[in-house]
């Protein structure tokens, strides 16, 4: 891929703790969250996957982090970020997280539209570019945004 200047534009990052789960080296562009369980104005995060509790998707983890004790991470929250597909994806599609932190397209035959698990489901932002495999590196808009769930008739 060609390399391309994105422009003046701004990003925001916020920094936090690394939780146990993302202290290894594969957790750097996987999407995170906060566990809403939390009593501590920590701000601990962790890689949204099937074992984790998360409220909400945040951002994308910017930090290279490795196994042994905790670190201070970077979350980008809004901007352009790489992120990880969790499998083919095309450009301009809406994106959510997988239970593996990685990016996925927001299924066919459901669509997102402005505000229980049953009814919303949470975007974390848009394709930039093409991804052709799983695990393979792509750029995005984050923009997290909780949204109802409709389906396609």
């Amino acid at each position: 891929m060609a390399s391309a200047s994105l422009g003046g534009g701004s990003a925001e990052n916020f920094a936090g703790l690394a939780g146990t789960n993302m202290l290894t080296t594969t957790s750097q562009y996987l999407v995170v969250g906060l566990n809403p369980a939390s009593t501590t104005a920590d701000f601990t995060f962790s890689v949204l996957d099937t074992t984790t509790t998360h409220a909400y998707a945040l951002g994308i983890n910017q930090t290279f982090l490795s196994s042994g004790a905790a670190a201070q991470c970077n979350v980008r929250m809004l901007g352009i970020s790489k992120a990880i597909a969790g499998g083919t994806i095309t450009a301009g599609s809406p994106l959510v997280p997988s239970g593996s932190g990685r990016v996925i397209v927001l299924a066919a035959g459901l669509t997102a539209t402005a505000v229980s698990t049953t009814t919303h489901i949470q975007t974390i932002g848009w394709a930039l570019e093409d991804a052709a495999t799983t695990g393979a590196e792509l750029l995005i808009f984050v923009n997290p945004q909780l949204v109802v769930k409709t389906y396609a008739a």
